[in-house]
């Protein structure tokens, strides 16, 4: 057998510190979308029964996106799919595509490949299932990777900013130093949000269970005692 670490070519030794892997070592790309944006996406889905199209606003760093808004552009729209987005100013820093599926499903069709993968780093497919995502990442390989993107609903930076800025105002106010988790009560109170991106919502679709497990012992209790 050879010994690599102690053979020679030529007048050079033989190294086996060369990293070699059998396949990308790209993981799934991270999606951070503004609560306001999820909650725009599952209105128009559940508002719109044909396909539309919106741009993603906001920025990538890496193998993460940052989405804080949508812009809806002028279109012509059929049932299953959009022929024509006519020409026309776009807003800056568009990072990528959501379109919508209605009922048939969260996928990439060949139409999408072609021409939404094809020309923008995040695709986003909305439908009655939920989001499918997809970011397009430049591998150390120099080749385009298609990898699958996990999507985290963050609470509004406008919701933020209103919260500071009412504070400022309130004077005497007692401030609750305890992280205010602003998107629970959304979840909770903005049902069927789990209509778009139920494998995303346990945390709100427990509390909302809860609650209605609870009304039913109350009715339930309520007979028993009449």
């Amino acid at each position: 057998m050879l010994d690599i670490k102690n053979s020679m070519c030529g007048n050079k030794t033989w190294s086996n510190k060369v990293e070699i892997h059998e396949k990308c070592i790209l993981n799934n790309g991270t999606i951070y979308m503004d609560s306001l944006v999820y909650d725009k996406i599952r209105m128009l889905t559940g508002q719109i029964t044909t396909e539309w199209l919106g741009y993603l606003i906001g920025r990538i760093e890496g193998t993460i996106a940052y989405i804080d808004d949508i812009f809806i552009p002028l279109q012509n729209v059929e049932p299953q799919h959009v022929p024509e987005i006519p020409k026309q100013t776009l807003p800056p820093d568009i990072i990528g595509t959501v379109h919508s599926h209605h009922n048939m499903g969260s996928f990439l069709s060949p139409t999408d490949h072609k021409y939404l993968v094809g020309n923008h780093p995040i695709t986003i497919v909305a439908s009655h299932n939920g989001l499918l995502a997809k970011m397009r990442v430049k591998a150390p390989c120099e080749a385009f990777m298609l990898l699958d993107a996990d999507i985290h609903i963050e609470d509004s930076l406008i919701l933020k900013e209103f919260l500071n800025q009412s504070l400022a105002k309130i004077q005497g106010n007692s401030i609750n130093t305890t992280p205010l988790k602003l998107n629970w009560l959304g979840k909770l109170w903005k049902y069927p949000t789990a209509i778009i991106q139920p494998h995303k919502d346990k945390g709100g679709f427990i509390a909302f269970a809860v609650i209605i497990g609870i009304i039913i012992v109350l009715v339930i209790l309520s007979r028993i005692a009449g």
